[in-house]
């Protein structure tokens, strides 16, 4: 299977909601195998397992446990983006 490689991804900052989804964790893999750095927000936990092999590339993986039918989950969520944080988002 031939891989897309998007030069510019190297060392951005990635947002990817839905992280543990089918779709979302294709996303995160191909994202961090390109050396992105991510921040992966799901309703579930994290998946620790997952998060560790996507680090295997190199790459700042943060995860954040969101609930976007909640507004104090989604305002607590956008409060540690901007205070925890410390990445500009080039991608989301």
């Amino acid at each position: 299977m031939k891989h897309a490689k998007y030069e510019d991804l190297e060392g951005k900052n990635v947002l990817i909601t839905g992280g543990y989804g089918f779709l979302g964790r294709a996303l995160c893999t191909e994202f961090a195998r390109q050396g992105a750095n991510l921040i992966i927000m799901d309703r579930v936990a994290a998946d620790q397992a997952f998060l560790d092999v996507l680090r295997l590339q190199g790459v700042e993986i943060e995860f954040i446990q969101v609930d976007f039918e909640s507004q104090d989950s989604r305002t607590a969520a956008i409060s540690k983006i901007n205070s925890n944080i410390q990445m500009p988002l080039s991608l989301v």
